[in-house]
């Protein structure tokens, strides 16, 4: 993602990245150029490399060019911050993606989709541009990527006729999460299930679905290197810990839901206001079966 005050100035290699990030950081105004969240492995991508051979029976990701892929980014932050604990700290506690939709962030490489959603949500007016990953300058093989060539760099063309829908398309088909089910239990609270096999039978975009479903099958599709479930949680746009998190509380009832639950109420109030003695006679009434 480049810059909101820079959108239409993507940079395309690292060494340009690199000195727009150093014309870009004031660390004495609490501005911040770049953060890229760790993703070395899309670094590696577009430098031309591999995480496994082309038989997957061997680990590649340590060769040059990986290699070369993860010096950049931490050379990088070392240059800007002094490493990634001083990025930690001149974030002030906020997400990359908090710190870029406040303004406090001017670019950030993230290597999900889930970025878009999140600024959607946190900063719905904001002018930023959306770009292919950053290459190497070095490397004469190494090229940007984007989800038509199997990388993972996200691209948009500006003047879209349905941007909305081309983020859709772009959210099943390149980005590492593979196929996943995202479920909304409320206007605040969504659940994501990653890496799935496939999904069960009858689960589709606008489908219900209630707790002990089954919705899907573990598996391994997108970014990952054996099966697993990646679980998620969301609430107003916010990651959680799902871990820590007790319970999911409902959306309060407003207008016609509302009124509705007061009648009801009132009408069930009435009921258990009947003498005690009455309510007892009755239960007591004599049955028999046959």
């Amino acid at each position: 993602m480049s810059a909101p005050n820079e959108p239409n100035q993507p940079r395309k290699t690292w060494p340009d990245l690199a000195t727009a990030a150093d014309r870009l950081t004031k660390r004495d105004t609490g501005r911040l150029g770049f953060a890229s969240g760790g993703l070395w492995t899309q670094y590696q991508a577009c430098n031309n490399g591999r995480l496994f051979s082309q038989d997957l029976k061997k680990v590649t990701w340590n060769g040059k060019e990986g290699l070369d892929a993860m010096q950049f980014e931490v050379d990088l932050e070392k240059r800007l911050y002094g490493g990634g604990s001083g990025l930690k700290e001149a974030l002030g506690g906020q997400a990359q993606e908090q710190a870029f939709a406040s303004g406090k962030l001017s670019m950030l490489n993230n290597g999900v989709y889930f970025a878009f959603y999140q600024l959607k949500q946190l900063a719905p007016d904001l002018p930023y541009g959306a770009a292919d990953f950053p290459f190497s300058g070095t490397n004469p093989q190494a090229k940007s990527l984007n989800f038509s060539d199997g990388g993972w760099g996200y691209n948009i063309p500006q003047g879209a006729k349905n941007p909305d829908a081309a983020w859709e398309w772009l959210k099943y088909t390149c980005a590492g999460e593979g196929n996943f089910i995202r479920v909304r239990h409320s206007a605040r609270v969504e659940t994501y299930y990653l890496h799935l096999s496939r999904f069960a039978k009858g689960i589709a975009r606008g489908a219900k679905v209630k707790q002990g479903d089954v919705i899907g099958y573990v598996g391994m599709t997108g970014l990952a290197t054996g099966p697993h479930l990646d679980y998620r949680v969301t609430e107003d746009g916010n990651w959680l810990n799902p871990l820590k998190l007790k319970s999911i509380t409902p959306d309060p009832l407003r207008g016609e839901s509302l009124r509705q639950f007061l009648a009801e109420v009132e009408r069930h109030g009435r009921q258990l206001s009947i003498a005690p003695n009455v309510v007892a006679s009755d239960a007591i009434q004599p049955r028999a079966l046959f």
